[in-house]
């Protein structure tokens, strides 16, 4: 054995034995000291603001699916998640944007009108093909844009 592989051996060999930990919920032994045995896990205050918020970003897409443009959250999951996967990627289709995100186009179509409405350098226009791009413009193209818009 290498000098190095004894000093690795010697390091786990001296690590202190630890008291078992036991579930907050139903006194059973818990894994790695986690404070929540695997059948009480969602009773975390982290796993429940985790399913708080897939909860809120669920009923903010369905109202925005039945018309109600005004539960938009451009400060929230879906939007932060459409507005990313442009600034990455560039342009794109909103079929395919839609695709590489999970939700329906219409969902995805509305989110992208209201960065528009916001005042974000977001733009929609037609392909070829007659499919609908998205695409962040440059700093130079926004400028003009708005330039554009005030004369």
């Amino acid at each position: 054995m290498s000098e190095m592989t004894l000093k690795v051996v010697d390091r786990f060999s001296e690590a202190p034995d630890k008291a078992p930990v036991y579930c907050e919920i139903c006194g059973h032994a818990t894994r790695a000291g986690k404070p929540f045995c695997s059948a009480h896990v969602e009773q975390s205050p982290y796993v429940a603001g985790l399913l708080q918020r897939l909860e809120s970003r669920e009923r903010e897409q369905q109202a925005v699916l039945a018309g109600n443009l005004r539960a938009i959250d451009l400060g929230g999951d879906t939007a932060s998640e459409i507005y990313d996967q442009l600034s990455y990627y560039g342009s794109r289709s909103v079929p395919r944007l839609a695709r590489d995100l999970n939700h329906p186009s219409p969902l995805v179509l509305r989110y992208l009108r209201a960065f528009q409405r916001a005042g974000y350098p977001v733009e929609i226009s037609i392909s070829p093909r007659g499919k609908p791009m998205a695409r962040i413009m440059r700093f130079d193209e926004a400028a003009t844009a708005r330039y554009r818009k005030a004369v």
